[in-house]
């Protein structure tokens, strides 16, 4: 699936060349779940790409930014009890819940450079004349790991048939016995800025996302708003190239 993009129409996509190189940050988005069998950890790599609309023309664009994700689903392998799939795109029933594209820049908001200032006011002064190329590239330096608020992950969903993806139930992150039993629940997620490329396993699990074009639920005309309805390709997985 191509990058997402929030610059709008033929004119933004030109304007986005005009400005600072693109920056590419790689993160391990991590679950961990705690089971009566023992605690299981799902990982994977994910990759942000923040493309820059800062060039002499940039004040035409509609937009400031570009930002995409590259990667898959997080899932959590419970054993018999099955599996935990974290998708890329958001609960819309679940109010905070964010998908992977917002993830970076909800999770790692800006700061003044390092100095001392006199007051607030300096502070955001001095914050407010910092690129955000520079906060990127500070981030990326940097490489912190970073708790997510349960409140935020993206939708979890589990299958009650892995090869049929009309069998997707959505499960509430603050209560993952009602749906894997007793003694079962999410200790907590993280994100770590790191390097590698993004992880492509998910065909291995869910073998028919490889032809999910659409929502899962486009052949039984499932209702818009419904699970079935907003869980598409792009919850799944999402490419560049």
């Amino acid at each position: 699936m191509p990058r997402r993009s929030f610059l709008v129409g033929g004119l933004g996509f030109l304007l986005a060349g005009c400005g600072s190189r693109p920056r590419d940050v790689t993160y391990r988005f991590t679950l961990e779940v705690e089971t009566p069998e023992g605690r299981r950890i799902g990982s994977n790599l994910l990759e942000v790409g923040i493309s820059f609309n800062d060039g002499p023309l940039g004040g035409l664009a509609q937009t400031a930014l570009s930002v995409g994700v590259s990667g898959e689903a997080t899932v959590v392998d419970l054993g018999a009890r099955g599996q935990l799939f974290c998708l890329l795109s958001r609960d819309i029933d679940r109010k905070g819940s964010l998908d992977q594209d917002a993830m970076f820049g909800a999770l790692f908001p800006e700061r003044p450079p390092p100095g001392i200032y006199a007051d607030q006011r300096e502070r955001d002064l001095a914050l407010s004349k910092m690129p955000y190329r520079a906060h990127v590239d500070r981030v990326k330096a940097e490489k912190p790991t970073v708790a997510v608020p349960i409140e935020r992950l993206p939708r979890l969903v589990r299958f009650r048939d892995l090869s049929d993806p009309l069998s997707v139930e959505t499960v509430d992150p603050r209560d993952l016995a009602t749906v894997f039993g007793p003694g079962v629940r999410l200790v907590g997620a993280t994100v770590a800025i790191t390097e590698g490329k993004p992880t492509r396993e998910i065909e291995k699990i869910l073998p028919w996302v490889v032809k999910l074009e659409g929502s899962i639920g486009k052949n039984v005309k499932a209702d818009y708003w419904s699970p079935l309805g907003q869980i598409n390709d792009g919850s799944f997985r999402r490419r560049w190239s």
